[in-house]
């Protein structure tokens, strides 16, 4: 299977974030499936289970999926949930289009392991 690389895009929000270029090799290896798990918690029931790096995404969208993961590629783990939602333009205040319903931790401990 092909290793996970990050896009152009991907690259652009994490400096948008404060990453710079020596930051993505590290967050590259923490993309790939031996290196990282997730695990969904349902905020209504508290069901957990494991889940995969895609579902993850599909769970949290590609933007906060990539704020768990390089959080998670410097301090092993990171927890991000589902809720959506903008700032309105010329505005600090946030709209929030759905609350959360779902949280998924991440944790990249193998990726420090020898």
């Amino acid at each position: 299977m092909k290793p996970m690389k990050l896009t152009e895009t991907d690259k652009k929000q994490l400096k948008e974030n404060g990453y710079v270029e020596s930051d993505f090799p590290q967050i590259e290896r923490a993309m790939q499936k031996s290196k990282t798990t997730y695990k969904v918690v349902d905020i209504k029931t508290g069901d957990k289970k494991i889940i995969s790096r895609e579902r993850a995404i599909e769970i949290l969208g590609r933007e906060t999926w990539l704020s768990g993961i390089s959080r998670s590629a410097f301090h092993w783990t990171a927890t991000r949930d589902n809720m959506r939602g903008y700032f309105k333009p010329k505005s600090a205040d946030y709209v929030v289009t759905q609350m959360p319903t779902q949280i998924v931790h991440f944790d990249s401990s193998n990726l420090f392991k020898q």
